[in-house]
């Protein structure tokens, strides 16, 4: 039979037409149509009153399924919800007595509504079920797509939809597992950081009460101080005014008596008889002895004003608690950030003693000569970071340069930058910072900075390259993940001499090129180290002097590590001696790589480390008498820069 009948509806053949109400031939298909055999079906009309009739039909099908948990009991009760999480009918007693517990949260839809809710995905081309995935073109297809000579699809690897559904379903169900952890631990950060917030806010609130509380002690005791050394100036200059003012009565005596042995005097000398005048020769002795007395009157002496405390020690005790009071330090900060303070002063010609923390000021320079430099046991003389302009370099001329057992000249990570870690998915990562400028988005070396990463869709991302300045930087470990691999990252830095520009600024260790996120979090490239010039007569050092680089940034989650910043620069110019000690060192290593994660699925290769940064240079004078005993990491590259 060539046609049929549904439900009073003439159907003809899906194929050549014939037997259907608009065949008038009757039979089957014209000898043509017979000798062509079947026509493209994507050709095909739709008979779209047959289709309506297939979905009333398919529509009575699911109004008339069955309770799943009935039907196993041998009992036939009509369902009338379908759970979308089980993908099983059931009667509404049934799903209340199963979906109980943690299957209470499932969802369902009613019968009737299950046939829009479960439409199944129709092919576009011939219009029938996608139930078949090809895997070679990761596309749902109909079996006509791969039953057909001229389709595209013939001969692909293909499997049943919903197998490869269950497949992605177990891998969605991880995903969103681990979501839900890294959610919580993110909940679990963001409540940490809102306690950490707060107990600093009670510590900032806490620390102005205490300086406010020592300012008034502070202004008591100065005001108490002033009003005892007033009152106290006042007593003493009273003291001197009263002796002062004796003492000057005294003397109007004497002019007194004076006057009055004078006249005495004059009339004895002009009296003629030489016996009255012998006569008055006791009452003349009596009158010199007293003129002897009155002359020999002491005046008071007159001190200098002087200002005195009773108690010195105990206000230089209270203003030491204030000034310690004032730092204010964390047990568990967000951030670590190192403090020095800046000391300003003229110091030419004078000796420039380190005996703390301090920031050496760059803007001086090479400019200000120095009598005698000591950096003492436990004391730290480091200088701000590059900043695309100043900083990084300390450069000192001076007599002597002393750096005692435990001192440290520390500027390590103070020299170029390294490249900051994109945000964007798929991006080529910046470069580092080397002597010839910022660094751009590329694998390839910046000079002396290292390339940055670069990330695909295929394989995932890789890290940046190392920073170099005495040795070349390491490129980053090849992407191993899939066959289509490896594929390259960052390259390392190239090798740059170094030199110091207008005698005042020195070249600078390269920063490391930033890994590529892939959509994540990928690390920073590390800065290099900074550089340290030392011109004097005679040099010291028996504590240390280092200017290593970074380590470069990690990666979290598939973005790949940056690359570590290169070493400095340590140049000691002495004119007349060198020495290091046996305690002494210098070093200007390169840092570290970063590190990178396989990502909450653990694919291994799909993402790589970062390159580590080379060596900076270490050079010293050859033309200098020198006794070199201490630790030189790397080994002297150079004797003259």
């Amino acid at each position: 039979m060539v046609g049929g009948c549904v439900g009073g509806v003439v159907l003809g053949c899906p194929v050549c037409g014939a037997g259907g109400p608009e065949d008038k031939r009757g039979g089957l298909g014209t000898q043509s149509q017979q000798r062509g055999g079947v026509r493209d079906v994507g050709a095909l009309v739709r008979n779209e009153e047959v289709a309506a009739r297939a979905d009333k039909v398919r529509l009575e099908l699911v109004s008339a399924t069955m309770c799943n948990v009935c039907d196993e009991s041998g009992l036939m009760t009509k369902a009338v919800v379908i759970c979308q999480v089980c993908e099983a009918p059931f009667c509404a007693k049934c799903f209340r007595d199963t979906h109980k517990g943690k299957m209470k949260s499932h969802t369902s839809v009613p019968v009737t509504a299950e046939l829009s809710a479960f439409k199944p995905l129709m092919c576009r081309e011939h219009n029938e079920p996608c139930k078949i995935w090809c895997k070679d073109d990761s596309t749902a297809v109909c079996y006509l797509c791969v039953s057909l000579s001229e389709s595209p699809h013939r001969g692909h690897a293909t499997i049943a939809t919903n197998q490869a559904a269950l497949s992605l379903k177990k891998e969605l169900t991880a995903t969103i597992a681990s979501l839900a952890s890294l959610m919580e631990n993110c909940h679990k950060r963001i409540a940490e950081l809102t306690e950490m917030s707060a107990a600093i806010e009670r510590q900032r609130v806490d620390s102005k009460q205490v300086i406010s509380s020592l300012m008034r002690v502070l202004v008591e005791m100065i005001s108490s101080t002033e009003k005892r050394l007033l009152d106290s100036t006042d007593q003493h200059t009273s003291r001197l005014l009263s002796s002062i003012n004796e003492r000057h009565w005294e003397l109007v005596s004497v002019i007194e008596q004076a006057n009055t042995f004078s006249g005495h005097a004059e009339k004895v000398s002009c009296n003629k008889d030489d016996g009255w005048i012998m006569s008055k020769q006791f009452i003349l002795q009596r009158m010199m002895e007293t003129l002897n007395t009155l002359t020999n009157v002491e005046l008071p002496e007159v001190p200098p004003p002087t200002i005195s405390f009773d108690s010195p020690s105990d206000l230089q005790s209270q203003l030491k608690k204030l000034t310690d009071s004032c730092h204010i330090t964390s047990s568990e900060p967000i951030e670590k950030y190192e403090e020095v303070v800046t000391t300003e002063r003229t110091l030419s010609g004078e000796d420039y003693i380190i005996s703390g923390n301090e920031c050496f000021d760059a803007s001086k320079s090479a400019i200000t000569q120095y009598r005698n430099v000591v950096v003492q046991s436990g004391a730290i003389l480091t200088v701000k970071p590059w900043d695309g302009s100043s900083g990084g370099s300390i450069y000192i001329k001076c007599s002597t340069f002393t750096v005692q057992m435990g001192g440290t000249v520390d500027v390590t990570g103070k020299g170029y930058r390294g490249g900051v870690a994109p945000r964007k998915y798929r991006n080529t990562a910046p470069q580092g910072e080397s002597s010839i400028g910022i660094g751009c988005p590329s694998t390839e070396p910046n000079g002396g900075g290292g390339g940055g990463g670069v990330g695909s869709d295929s394989y995932g991302s890789t890290g940046g390259g190392g920073g170099c300045y005495g040795t070349r930087g390491r490129d980053s470990p090849p992407n191993t993940y899939r066959k289509t691999g490896p594929h390259p990252g960052g390259k390392g830095g190239n090798v740059v001499p170094p030199s110091i520009i207008n005698n005042t600024l020195p070249t600078l260790g390269s920063g490391g090129g930033a890994g590529d996120p892939y959509g994540y979090t990928a690390g920073s490239g590390g800065a290099g180290g900074g550089a340290v010039v030392i011109e004097a007569s005679e040099i010291d050092i028996q504590g240390t002097i280092q200017a290593n680089g970074n380590p470069g940034g990690s990666g979290k989650s598939y973005g790949s590590g940056g690359g570590g910043g290169s070493g400095g620069l340590i140049a000691l110019r002495p004119s007349r001696c060198v020495a290091l000690g046996a305690t002494g060192t210098l070093t200007a290593s390169g840092g570290e790589g970063g590190s990178c994660e396989a990502g909450p699925l653990g694919h291994q290769g799909i993402c790589s480390r970062g390159g580590c940064g080379g060596d900076g240079w270490i050079c010293l004078s050859n033309r200098t008498a020198r006794s070199l005993l201490g630790k030189i990491v790397p080994a002297m590259s150079s004797s003259n820069i």
